[in-house]
């Protein structure tokens, strides 16, 4: 940036559009610093760009492992449920209805 109210991309883009309308060539200086910051706005882009892909990875990561905690989580309840009716029909709570359908 030149300055601290518009970035350097932003007045650059003025300058050109501005030459276009005239009809002008840009100068030589500004021809410069638009491939400067051509480039500089490229690796800013990939390095965002890499940041955004390792996040993508992580979230992708913690959504597969919640639906394995998940999962889990569902199969010892069914075993839970199963060890607690056994209980009650060992201490004779006879005519108990199951706690929850059987589906494990």
């Amino acid at each position: 940036m030149t300055d601290n109210t518009q970035p350097e991309a932003l007045r650059l883009a003025i300058e050109f559009a501005d030459c276009v309308e005239l009809h002008a060539i840009p100068s030589i200086n500004d021809i410069g610093d638009a491939g400067r910051e051509l480039r500089r706005l490229h690796a800013e882009n990939t390095a965002l760009q890499q940041g955004y892909d390792a996040a993508r990875l992580e979230i992708d990561s913690l959504q597969a492992r919640v639906q394995e905690l998940g999962a889990m989580l569902r199969e010892n309840r069914c075993k839970r449920i199963v060890e607690l009716e056994a209980q009650l029909e060992a201490i004779g709570a006879g005519g108990v209805e199951p706690l929850r359908p059987r589906q494990c």
